[in-house]
């Protein structure tokens, strides 16, 4: 039992590092002995369970991560803490694969019952993200109130949380700003939440500042300064393999190109997007891509696009986006 108990910790202790180090056969190769091991050690398993789809999450294998995350809830659910922050996994997880309106609910479940201040902020956090995205599609007046309301709870508690969720509170209300179309006071709150981040986690406020001057600003000097923020989010975002807000400033570019009639050119840019938001699992981001390369590709009859355009639709298939095309 002893030896079992050893070997199960190191492999566990092993894939921890691989995570940390952003290896992802490594992980695997190291979380599947653990868990094998953990079998006949039935008190161990929750942890190597829980660290398994808080791996695959972490590396953004969302599919691979939602055949697990039923099982590590089952078998961690006489850990509050850890079945809350599997919740939250699996609410993004879905939520990245179209299922907003189900992300919503999900990062409701346990809100009552959340003690630490932390990870009660980064699930009011979660909700607004749902939120967002859902008014982004659909302009109800019900999803903007709750931003408003889970902005101003996150708020009071914003001088007890850790920085880097001082930085994403300010991140979401500079958003939120945004949809109000108070582009000044949007721009000097994504400025000041620029000091909250490491440098890894600064592409998503960088990218957040490029759509704003993109959305708002009509000035063609503007593109050297969206050029600017996503330069900057593509170099650090390349940096630390972190394909979701590559993807989007990969975006955010095509859609300065296109500002500057550089068609072809956006739709290369835009196609590296739609690439890097794929491995990144984020499926809803990825479709804005889809819906942009279609409109380009009606409104100038590019035929010799348009089988690339089907077979980027089979990219979906599984998932709630496929429905809307």
């Amino acid at each position: 039992m002893i030896d079992i108990m050893v070997s199960t910790e190191k492999f566990y202790e092993d894939a921890k590092l691989c995570l940390e180090k952003k290896d992802l056969l490594d992980f695997m190769s190291n979380i599947g002995k653990a868990e094998l091991l953990a079998m006949s050690e039935t008190e161990f398993l929750p942890d190597v369970l829980f660290l398994k789809v808080r791996g695959l999450y972490k590396l953004y294998q969302y599919s691979k991560a939602l055949e697990f995350v039923n099982d590590a809830e089952i078998h961690n659910s006489g850990n509050l803490e850890k079945l809350i922050y599997l919740n939250n996994f699996k609410g993004v997880m879905i939520g990245y694969r179209g299922g907003l309106v189900d992300a919503r609910s999900i990062f409701k479940k346990y809100l009552s019952q959340i003690e630490d201040v932390n990870l009660l902020v980064e699930t009011y956090l979660n909700v607004i993200w749902a939120n967002l995205a859902l008014y982004k599609i659909e302009r109800k007046e019900k999803y903007f109130k709750e931003i408003k309301l889970f902005l101003d709870s996150s708020m009071k508690n914003f001088s007890e949380v850790r920085n880097d969720l001082k930085g994403l509170i300010l991140d979401n209300q500079s958003v939120y700003y945004f949809y109000l179309g108070e582009i000044d006071k949007a721009i000097d709150i994504a400025k000041e939440a620029v000091q909250y981040f490491e440098e890894k986690d600064l592409p998503k406020i960088y990218n957040n500042l490029a759509s704003i001057c993109l959305k708002f600003n009509r000035d063609v000097d503007v593109l050297d300064e969206v050029r600017g923020y996503t330069r900057k989010a593509e170099i650090i975002a390349t940096k630390y393999n972190d394909n979701l807000e590559l993807g989007w400033a990969f975006y955010n570019q095509a859609m300065a190109e296109l500002r500057a009639d550089q068609v072809f050119t956006a739709l290369d840019t835009l196609y590296l997007a739609f690439e890097s938001l794929k491995k990144a699992e984020a499926m809803n981001l990825a479709f804005d891509c889809l819906i942009k390369i279609n409109e380009i590709v009606n409104e100038y009859k590019i035929d010799r696009l348009k089988s690339l355009k089907d077979t980027l639709k089979e990219d979906f298939r599984g998932t709630e986006l496929y429905k809307r095309l």
